[in-house]
């Protein structure tokens, strides 16, 4: 893995790093390795990386393959740029009867603390990359994937102070890659996160 992490940092250290050989690399690696190099990946790479994918968006079936049915859940693993508690999954579905806009909520070892952090996640037209927006939460009649915890807004409590008026923004690396930053009260921070979509249960 760490030869993986270092071909990586070299390409990342290019004066302009070249997407077109940093999307060749990841499709290099299969679902299991791929995960785990994105989950070693720090913030000064993310933020390369996030700069390397200017403008290229994220469309909804790139989460979400058209293969998997509406409300079926779909894992991606995760790596923030945070300096603790840094591992973490966003879990997407599809919405039934628009293949366009995602539900979702995020999985981590502190969920019983911060909460679920549901999300609503479209295309982003001003942009044009994929925002998962913590404003907006799946209704109460949703039809979400068995086993998806009580929906719960963000603007309370701890969860306030995690995901209220947070949108995340999301750029595509690979078929199964993405790097996302997060936006708060309108203004882009210096936070950054890796996704890597799997094709199986944790």
């Amino acid at each position: 893995m760490e030869a993986l992490r270092s071909r990586l940092i070299n390409l990342l250290a290019a004066p302009k790093p070249g997407l077109e050989e940093i999307n060749a690399f990841f499709a290099e690696l299969n679902a299991d390795t791929c995960t785990s190099l994105v989950r070693t990946i720090d913030g000064n790479s993310q933020k390369r990386l996030w700069e390397a994918a200017a403008g290229r968006p994220v469309k909804a079936e790139d989460l979400v393959p058209t293969s998997y049915e509406a409300a079926q859940e779909v894992i991606h693993w995760g790596r923030n740029s945070l300096p603790l508690f840094h591992q973490f999954q966003k879990r997407f579905s599809r919405v039934e009867g628009d293949e366009a806009i995602l539900y979702g909520y995020n999985e981590g070892s502190l969920r019983w603390l911060i909460g679920p952090g549901y999300f609503v996640a479209r295309h982003d037209e001003a942009s044009n990359s994929l925002c998962v927006d913590y404003h907006s939460i799946p209704p109460k009649d949703a039809k979400l994937p068995e086993g998806w915890p009580q929906l719960a807004v963000n603007d309370r409590g701890v969860s306030q102070l995690v995901f209220g008026g947070m949108i995340d923004y999301l750029r595509k690396i690979s078929d199964r890659v993405f790097v996302g930053r997060a936006e708060r009260g309108g203004k882009l921070q210096n936070n950054y996160f890796l996704l890597c979509r799997s094709e199986r249960e944790p």
